[in-house]
């Protein structure tokens, strides 16, 4: 009886920590909001407008994601701790793609395709910690698989993202 007493305690107390994450890091937003340029590109674009990514299109854009591959569990814990939107740089052939975290609660982030992943190069943007990665078209295309530990906890965890392509915002 005594076992099970201490199992319910740790359980709980691992709760509680996760929890107070949680809302720690829901009180910062996930919509960091910065300064977009005003005006057009040089294909007479607007920047802050929506746009489709095709394979001649050169700029930079705000691309949403959506998470899969994970558990309920995992998936709120990567919307809490990571901003909703990846930045993607596409020019001279190639492509940029920025994965942003809230805090530096998650490190060691890795992406990548079909169980070979690399880990980023970490970079400091105002208030978010970015992951920057080099990848090819054909990439964007398809479920991107990443991993990250959560220092907290010092544990992985495996996910997917998909880039939502045909809502990318056009910022520079």
């Amino acid at each position: 009886m005594q076992k099970y007493k201490k199992k319910l305690a740790v359980n709980i107390t691992v709760c509680l920590i996760l929890l107070a994450s949680i809302c720690l890091f829901a009180a910062c937003g996930n919509d960091s909001v910065e300064n977009l340029k005003s005006g057009k590109d040089e294909y007479g674009r607007e920047y802050g407008k929506i746009y489709g990514i095709d394979e001649y299109a050169t700029g930079e854009y705000r691309l949403p994601y959506s998470i899969e591959d994970t558990s309920a569990v995992g998936k709120s814990m990567i919307e809490q701790y990571c901003v909703n939107y990846m930045l993607l740089k596409v020019g001279g052939g190639t492509y940029s793609l920025t994965f942003y975290c809230k805090s530096n609660a998650l490190n060691s982030v890795k992406l990548g395709q079909e169980g070979n992943l690399s880990e980023g190069q970490s970079v400091q943007e105002d208030d978010k910690y970015g992951y920057v990665f080099e990848i090819d078209r054909q990439m964007l295309n398809d479920k991107i698989s990443m991993a990250c530990t959560v220092k907290l906890m010092n544990r992985e965890v495996n996910f997917s993202v998909r880039a939502d392509l045909d809502k990318a915002v056009l910022v520079g």
